[in-house]
């Protein structure tokens, strides 16, 4: 009677310990998810970035395309004013114009230029994440595959066990 009680309470403790490997697999999985999903938002945030640094350089590039024009015409408006003394005043309200348009576009590339620069910094700090994110994802997998195994081998204990208290 003590051997069936004795065997009954190691039965007792090995599905105790059966459902602690269990609940612990459950967690590491939960944790998985989790990390996967952080993941995917770090992919779509890293998508978004490369996109907005792709507008920026997209605008910045026609930003210089109207630098280059503006500088054009105001070369023009230089070569009219040696021709024609008499619009004089005109050419010369031109040429601020101009002038005020370029800075105007110069300072917006700048602008354009360091905000492309910022998203620049985003990126790798979002990049910088991606990786760790992964890395923790690496570490839980591994985690879950240990309990996977830990949970095989308290099995085999509780079978072995089993088959040993059966056989005489």
């Amino acid at each position: 009677m003590d051997s069936v009680n004795g065997v009954s309470v190691e039965l007792n403790e090995a599905k105790g310990l059966l459902e602690k490997f269990v609940e612990e697999e459950k967690s590491l999985q939960e944790s998985v998810e989790s990390l996967k999903a952080e993941l995917k938002n770090v992919k779509t945030e890293h998508s978004e970035v490369e996109a907005k640094e792709a507008e920026i350089e997209s605008v910045a590039g026609d930003l210089n395309l109207n630098l280059s024009k503006s500088k054009s015409e105001l070369e023009e408006c230089v070569a009219e004013e040696s021709k024609a003394k008499a619009a004089l005043e005109d050419m010369m309200s031109a040429l601020n114009q101009i002038s005020s348009e370029t800075e105007a576009a110069r300072r917006g590339a700048e602008d354009m230029s360091n905000k492309a620069e910022e998203l620049r910094k985003e990126a790798e700090t979002a990049h910088v994440a991606l990786e760790d994110t992964e890395l923790n994802l690496r570490v839980a997998l591994d985690e879950v595959e240990e309990a996977k195994a830990a949970e095989v081998k308290a099995l085999e204990q509780i079978k072995s066990m089993s088959k040993n208290r059966r056989c005489p």
